[in-house]
Protein backbone atom coordinates (compact mmCIF):
# COMPACT_ATOMS: atom_id res chain seq x y z
CA UNK A 1 0.00 0.00 0.00
CA UNK A 2 1.37 3.41 -0.94
CA UNK A 3 0.32 6.70 0.62
CA UNK A 4 1.11 10.40 0.74
CA UNK A 5 1.26 12.76 3.70
CA UNK A 6 -0.98 15.83 3.82
CA UNK A 7 -0.28 19.15 5.53
CA UNK A 8 -1.75 17.88 8.81
CA UNK A 9 0.67 14.96 8.89
CA UNK A 10 -2.09 12.48 8.14
CA UNK A 11 -1.79 9.85 5.48
CA UNK A 12 -3.85 9.52 2.32
CA UNK A 13 -4.00 5.97 1.01
CA UNK A 14 -3.50 5.39 -2.72
CA UNK A 15 -4.50 1.85 -3.56
CA UNK A 16 -3.05 -1.60 -2.90
CA UNK A 17 0.12 -3.27 -4.13
CA UNK A 18 -1.03 -6.81 -4.83
CA UNK A 19 1.90 -8.73 -3.38
CA UNK A 20 1.07 -9.28 0.31
CA UNK A 21 2.86 -11.94 2.27
CA UNK A 22 0.77 -14.48 4.14
CA UNK A 23 1.19 -16.78 7.09
CA UNK A 24 -1.25 -18.40 9.48
CA UNK A 25 -2.39 -17.55 13.00
CA UNK A 26 -1.13 -14.00 13.09
CA UNK A 27 -1.49 -10.50 11.67
CA UNK A 28 1.51 -8.17 11.52
CA UNK A 29 1.41 -4.68 10.01
CA UNK A 30 4.50 -2.59 9.21
CA UNK A 31 4.19 1.14 8.46
CA UNK A 32 7.16 3.13 7.24
CA UNK A 33 7.63 6.86 6.62
CA UNK A 34 10.77 8.90 6.12
CA UNK A 35 11.10 9.38 9.89
CA UNK A 36 9.79 6.26 11.63
CA UNK A 37 8.61 2.67 11.46
CA UNK A 38 5.59 1.22 13.24
CA UNK A 39 5.22 -2.52 13.81
CA UNK A 40 1.82 -3.72 15.03
CA UNK A 41 1.08 -7.37 15.82
CA UNK A 42 -1.62 -9.43 17.45
CA UNK A 43 -0.67 -11.72 20.34
CA UNK A 44 -2.77 -14.86 19.89
CA UNK A 45 -0.81 -18.11 19.84
CA UNK A 46 -1.88 -21.24 17.95
CA UNK A 47 -0.26 -24.37 19.28
CA UNK A 48 0.07 -27.91 17.95
CA UNK A 49 0.85 -30.60 20.50
CA UNK A 50 1.44 -29.44 24.07
CA UNK A 51 -0.45 -26.15 24.61
CA UNK A 52 1.50 -23.04 25.53
CA UNK A 53 0.32 -19.63 26.74
CA UNK A 54 -2.76 -18.22 24.95
CA UNK A 55 -0.98 -14.93 24.17
CA UNK A 56 2.64 -14.33 23.14
CA UNK A 57 4.73 -11.39 21.99
CA UNK A 58 5.55 -11.70 18.29
CA UNK A 59 7.99 -8.79 18.19
CA UNK A 60 11.60 -9.41 19.23
CA UNK A 61 14.80 -7.41 19.42
CA UNK A 62 18.49 -8.19 19.25
CA UNK A 63 20.42 -5.06 20.17
CA UNK A 64 19.19 -2.29 17.86
CA UNK A 65 17.61 -4.78 15.45
CA UNK A 66 13.87 -5.55 15.74
CA UNK A 67 11.88 -8.29 14.07
CA UNK A 68 8.37 -9.76 14.09
CA UNK A 69 7.53 -13.38 13.28
CA UNK A 70 4.37 -14.87 11.85
CA UNK A 71 3.69 -18.52 11.05
CA UNK A 72 5.82 -21.42 12.25
CA UNK A 73 7.79 -19.50 14.84
CA UNK A 74 9.14 -22.52 16.71
CA UNK A 75 9.11 -26.31 16.86
CA UNK A 76 10.44 -27.51 20.18
CA UNK A 77 10.38 -31.17 19.14
CA UNK A 78 12.71 -30.60 16.21
CA UNK A 79 14.70 -27.73 17.72
CA UNK A 80 13.55 -25.07 15.24
CA UNK A 81 13.55 -21.50 16.66
CA UNK A 82 13.28 -18.60 14.23
CA UNK A 83 14.31 -15.98 16.80
CA UNK A 84 17.62 -17.77 17.34
CA UNK A 85 18.28 -17.93 13.60
CA UNK A 86 17.68 -14.19 13.26
CA UNK A 87 19.83 -13.43 16.30
CA UNK A 88 22.69 -15.43 14.77
CA UNK A 89 22.40 -13.39 11.59
CA UNK A 90 22.52 -10.14 13.56
CA UNK A 91 25.68 -11.20 15.38
CA UNK A 92 27.56 -11.96 12.18
CA UNK A 93 26.89 -8.67 10.35
CA UNK A 94 26.97 -4.96 11.19
CA UNK A 95 24.76 -3.45 8.46
CA UNK A 96 21.00 -3.84 8.16
CA UNK A 97 21.24 -5.38 4.69
CA UNK A 98 23.90 -7.82 5.85
CA UNK A 99 21.82 -8.86 8.84
CA UNK A 100 18.75 -9.47 6.68
CA UNK A 101 20.75 -11.49 4.15
CA UNK A 102 22.30 -13.63 6.88
CA UNK A 103 18.96 -14.15 8.63
CA UNK A 104 17.22 -15.03 5.38
CA UNK A 105 19.89 -17.57 4.48
CA UNK A 106 19.85 -19.17 7.92
CA UNK A 107 16.07 -19.33 8.08
CA UNK A 108 15.71 -20.72 4.56
CA UNK A 109 18.22 -23.53 5.14
CA UNK A 110 16.79 -24.49 8.53
CA UNK A 111 13.18 -24.17 7.39
CA UNK A 112 13.78 -26.65 4.59
CA UNK A 113 15.07 -29.19 7.10
CA UNK A 114 12.21 -28.40 9.48
CA UNK A 115 9.47 -28.91 6.89
CA UNK A 116 10.99 -32.14 5.58
CA UNK A 117 11.17 -33.53 9.09
CA UNK A 118 7.70 -32.28 9.97
CA UNK A 119 6.23 -33.96 6.91
CA UNK A 120 7.90 -37.27 7.76
CA UNK A 121 7.49 -37.25 11.54
CA UNK A 122 4.19 -35.40 12.11
CA UNK A 123 2.00 -35.49 8.97
CA UNK A 124 -1.02 -33.97 10.72
CA UNK A 125 0.93 -30.90 11.83
CA UNK A 126 2.48 -30.65 8.37
CA UNK A 127 -0.97 -30.59 6.75
CA UNK A 128 -2.03 -27.95 9.24
CA UNK A 129 1.03 -25.84 8.42
CA UNK A 130 0.43 -25.84 4.67
CA UNK A 131 -3.37 -25.56 4.76
CA UNK A 132 -3.35 -21.95 3.52
CA UNK A 133 -1.66 -20.83 0.29
CA UNK A 134 1.48 -18.72 0.52
CA UNK A 135 4.42 -18.68 2.94
CA UNK A 136 4.18 -20.79 6.08
CA UNK A 137 6.62 -18.40 7.76
CA UNK A 138 7.08 -14.62 7.41
CA UNK A 139 9.51 -12.31 9.20
CA UNK A 140 9.59 -8.51 9.27
CA UNK A 141 12.91 -6.80 10.10
CA UNK A 142 13.43 -3.16 11.18
CA UNK A 143 16.31 -0.97 12.27
CA UNK A 144 17.42 2.66 12.35
CA UNK A 145 20.68 3.01 10.42
CA UNK A 146 22.41 6.41 10.20
CA UNK A 147 19.12 8.08 11.10
CA UNK A 148 17.17 6.28 8.38
CA UNK A 149 14.34 3.83 9.23
CA UNK A 150 14.78 0.58 7.32
CA UNK A 151 12.51 -2.42 7.05
CA UNK A 152 12.37 -5.66 5.11
CA UNK A 153 9.91 -8.54 5.01
CA UNK A 154 10.79 -12.06 3.94
CA UNK A 155 8.30 -14.85 3.35
CA UNK A 156 9.32 -18.52 3.33
CA UNK A 157 7.17 -21.08 1.52
CA UNK A 158 7.95 -24.77 1.45
CA UNK A 159 7.46 -26.31 -1.99
CA UNK A 160 7.06 -30.09 -1.93
CA UNK A 161 7.86 -32.41 -4.82
CA UNK A 162 10.69 -34.48 -6.24
CA UNK A 163 13.12 -31.75 -5.17
CA UNK A 164 11.69 -29.97 -2.10
CA UNK A 165 12.80 -26.36 -1.69
CA UNK A 166 11.99 -23.15 0.15
CA UNK A 167 10.88 -20.23 -2.01
CA UNK A 168 11.30 -16.70 -0.67
CA UNK A 169 9.22 -13.56 -1.24
CA UNK A 170 10.35 -10.09 -0.23
CA UNK A 171 9.50 -6.44 0.34
CA UNK A 172 12.01 -3.72 1.24
CA UNK A 173 11.79 -0.04 2.14
CA UNK A 174 13.66 2.01 1.07
CA UNK A 175 13.77 0.17 -2.22
CA UNK A 176 12.06 -0.24 -5.56
CA UNK A 177 8.80 -1.20 -3.82
CA UNK A 178 8.54 2.20 -2.09
CA UNK A 179 10.06 4.88 -4.34
CA UNK A 180 8.73 7.77 -2.22
CA UNK A 181 9.78 6.19 1.09
CA UNK A 182 6.26 5.69 2.44
CA UNK A 183 4.94 2.18 2.78
CA UNK A 184 2.40 -0.08 4.48
CA UNK A 185 2.94 -3.84 4.41
CA UNK A 186 1.02 -6.60 6.15
CA UNK A 187 1.57 -10.30 6.60
CA UNK A 188 -0.52 -13.09 8.00
CA UNK A 189 -4.31 -13.04 8.09
CA UNK A 190 -5.39 -10.19 5.84
CA UNK A 191 -8.87 -10.68 4.34
CA UNK A 192 -10.38 -7.94 6.47
CA UNK A 193 -7.44 -5.64 5.70
CA UNK A 194 -7.94 -6.12 1.96
CA UNK A 195 -11.66 -5.41 2.29
CA UNK A 196 -10.92 -2.24 4.25
CA UNK A 197 -8.48 -0.89 1.65
CA UNK A 198 -10.91 -1.74 -1.14
CA UNK A 199 -13.39 0.80 0.28
CA UNK A 200 -11.02 3.30 1.96
CA UNK A 201 -8.51 3.87 -0.84
CA UNK A 202 -8.09 7.62 -0.24
CA UNK A 203 -8.83 7.96 3.44
CA UNK A 204 -6.87 10.49 5.53
CA UNK A 205 -5.80 8.79 8.75
CA UNK A 206 -3.12 8.95 11.43
CA UNK A 207 -0.55 6.15 10.86
CA UNK A 208 -0.72 4.87 14.44
CA UNK A 209 -4.51 4.74 14.31
CA UNK A 210 -4.30 2.93 10.99
CA UNK A 211 -1.80 0.31 12.19
CA UNK A 212 -3.93 -0.51 15.22
CA UNK A 213 -7.14 -0.52 13.21
CA UNK A 214 -5.82 -2.99 10.64
CA UNK A 215 -4.91 -5.53 13.31
CA UNK A 216 -8.25 -4.97 15.07
CA UNK A 217 -10.09 -5.71 11.83
CA UNK A 218 -8.42 -9.10 11.57
CA UNK A 219 -9.11 -9.85 15.24
CA UNK A 220 -12.81 -9.20 14.59
CA UNK A 221 -12.76 -11.18 11.34
CA UNK A 222 -10.83 -14.27 12.49
CA UNK A 223 -10.84 -14.45 16.30
CA UNK A 224 -9.84 -18.12 16.21
CA UNK A 225 -6.49 -17.20 14.61
CA UNK A 226 -5.85 -13.55 15.52
CA UNK A 227 -6.35 -12.07 18.98
CA UNK A 228 -5.48 -9.36 21.51
CA UNK A 229 -3.59 -7.73 23.04
CA UNK A 230 -2.12 -5.69 20.19
CA UNK A 231 1.58 -4.87 20.50
CA UNK A 232 2.79 -1.73 18.71
CA UNK A 233 6.42 -0.66 18.45
CA UNK A 234 7.61 2.70 17.12
CA UNK A 235 11.19 2.98 15.91
CA UNK A 236 12.70 6.40 15.12
CA UNK A 237 15.84 8.49 15.66
CA UNK A 238 15.11 8.61 19.41
CA UNK A 239 15.11 4.84 19.66
CA UNK A 240 12.39 2.26 20.20
CA UNK A 241 9.15 3.05 22.03
CA UNK A 242 6.46 0.57 22.97
CA UNK A 243 3.15 2.26 22.21
CA UNK A 244 1.28 -0.72 23.62
CA UNK A 245 1.93 -4.30 24.61
CA UNK A 246 0.52 -6.88 26.96
CA UNK A 247 2.81 -9.89 26.71
CA UNK A 248 6.07 -8.80 28.34
CA UNK A 249 7.50 -7.24 25.18
CA UNK A 250 10.23 -6.84 24.24
CA UNK A 251 11.58 -10.35 24.27
CA UNK A 252 15.32 -10.19 23.75
CA UNK A 253 16.77 -12.80 21.41
CA UNK A 254 20.08 -14.27 22.58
Amino acid sequence: MNFSINKQGRWILHGILLCPLSAFATTIVVVRSANFILIAADSKATWRGTPGPPAVCKIYRSGDFYFAIGGIERDVTRGFYVKDLVADGVKSASSFDGRVVNAQRGISDSFLVEMKRLQAEDPDSFKYAIRDPGPQLSVAFAQMENGVPLFAIRGFEYSDGLSPRVESSRADCPGMECPDGNRIEYMGKQNAIKAYFATHGRESIDPLVLARKLVELEIEDEPSSVGPPIAILRLDSSGATWISHGCDCPIVAP
